[in-house]
């Protein structure tokens, strides 16, 4: 039985209640990106420059499944979104390589500021409505909710994070909690 239902489902529709707004804000999934990667990158100090780019810890992963490349590619991707929600609505990817974890960290950092920028000035109204942008991938222009967006770009770095954390997990670093649940819990 979960912890919610011994709870009862008061409890259950309290939490909902209180975490839903703050979820499905922008300005809310831009800072519990932040915290989530400033954790994981602190966890990948640990690591050799070698076991960085140590190929195929991650199977499937972006290029040869090393973690840099694994965290060059969610990079990527949210800069992409960023510029297309922000600047340019026909944005392409781009994937960049750096040279270092400094680097890449100074690359996150910088993509997260500029992102939480952006959202503070994002309206209720805008994030709420449809956003029309160009699919490079499938050569058509394509409108979805924009806050269905926005929700899809932090999957879609949680997913690539939680391969990361198990190559961590191969190499002997048991790594942080990143979960949605104890960013909520911090920053109570």
């Amino acid at each position: 039985m979960s912890q919610w239902h011994k709870r009862g489902k008061e409890s259950f529709r309290s939490f909902a209640v209180a975490a839903a707004p703050r979820m499905l804000d922008p300005r809310g999934l831009s800072d519990f990106q932040a915290w989530a990667w400033t954790r994981l990158l602190a966890d990948c100090e640990a690591l050799t420059s070698a076991q960085l780019v140590q190929p195929g810890l991650i199977a499937g992963g972006a290029g040869a499944g090393s973690i840099m490349e694994t965290m060059a590619h969610v990079i990527g991707a949210d800069d992409v979104w960023l510029r297309r929600w922000s600047v340019d609505s026909a944005a392409t990817f781009r994937q960049t390589s750096y040279a270092d974890l400094a680097e890449l960290k100074a690359a996150r950092n910088g993509l997260d500021v500029r992102l939480k920028e952006w959202c503070s000035q994002l309206s209720d109204e805008a994030a709420n409505g449809a956003y029309t942008y160009y699919r490079a991938s499938v050569g058509r222009e394509e409108t979805y909710p924009l806050a269905g967006l926005m929700m899809h770009a932090s999957n879609h770095a949680t997913h690539h994070r939680a391969e990361v954390c198990v190559a961590l997990t191969s190499l002997g670093i048991s790594p942080t909690e990143t979960d949605y649940a104890v960013y909520l819990s911090a920053i109570r």
